[in-house]
């Protein structure tokens, strides 16, 4: 997701509504794109394959919102896609001040199991992808000498498995590439930090609530819950305002205190 700003440096409050749609693009059920009728000074696209978010965006425009809003369906790994997509971005709604690299996939198995197209197909998504559109925004945000990247990185950052092994493998090094960004950057005013979510009550995860798997994941959880949306797209809202600029190269994360077990 790209946002741009025109007319005044990140505010938080302007850009809360925003980041609430971002939210919902990952998968948070509850938070609404219609929040963004508010949000006045940016313009919003959303970048993604979901069709329904899609059309939800683009009914915004439609509904006459205060936000200007583009949505497009492409493939992040078709590398040939992503250059033409930030350019109708700049054409249409101007400079992109803010990214937020959400997507990702998943694909079970490990050494011994996973098919080579599945690990290339998960890394090429989840990390080679954000390298890619980091690198185009990051230069109009040079340009600019203004910017925010915010990665959506994984408890499998910190922790491996032998479950999810390419995907273990691509957020571990989406953690070390926002590290290594943030150094890169800072001299222009760009922070880039990440957020590793942790089970976030959504409709993806929804049927976890009826396994075993349930217990296994609440009982080392100290606030003993799962997280709601409105709890993660609070901090992509604190990253991506002039509330952080002091921050670069940090990954919250955002679990109810699961990865401190």
């Amino acid at each position: 997701m790209f946002v741009s700003e025109q007319r005044r440096p990140l505010n938080r409050a302007s850009v809360w509504h925003m980041i609430k749609a971002v939210a919902r693009e990952a998968g948070l059920s509850d938070v609404h794109p219609h929040t963004l009728r508010h949000s006045t000074g940016y313009n919003l696209v959303n970048r993604g394959t979901d069709l329904r978010l899609i059309q939800s965006f683009m009914g915004l425009a439609q509904a006459g919102s205060a936000v200007a809003v583009l949505a497009r369906r492409i493939d992040i790994t078709e590398r040939g896609q992503l250059q033409p997509a930030l350019e109708k971005v700049e054409e249409t709604l101007g400079p992109v001040n803010i990214l937020v690299n959400n997507a990702g996939i998943v694909a079970l198995g490990g050494i011994l199991d996973q098919e080579q197209e599945d690990w290339d197909r998960v890394i090429e998504t989840n990390l080679n992808a954000c390298f890619l559109l980091s690198k185009l925004a990051a230069r109009s945000m040079v340009r600019q000498r203004l910017g925010k990247i915010i990665n959506i990185a994984s408890e499998y950052s910190l922790f491996g498995s032998g479950l999810v092994a390419a995907y273990s493998a691509s957020k571990g090094a989406l953690v070390q590439l926002t590290k290594s960004m943030a150094i890169e950057l800072a001299p222009f005013n760009i922070q880039v930090n990440a957020i590793a979510p942790g089970w976030i009550d959504t409709d993806m995860i929804a049927p976890v609530k009826t396994m075993p798997l349930y217990q296994e994941v609440i009982a080392p959880t100290p606030a003993g819950r799962f997280g709601s949306p409105a709890e993660f797209a609070g901090t992509a809202v604190y990253l991506a305002s002039a509330a952080s600029d002091f921050v670069t190269g940090a990954t919250l994360f955002v679990d109810g205190g699961y990865a401190i077990r």
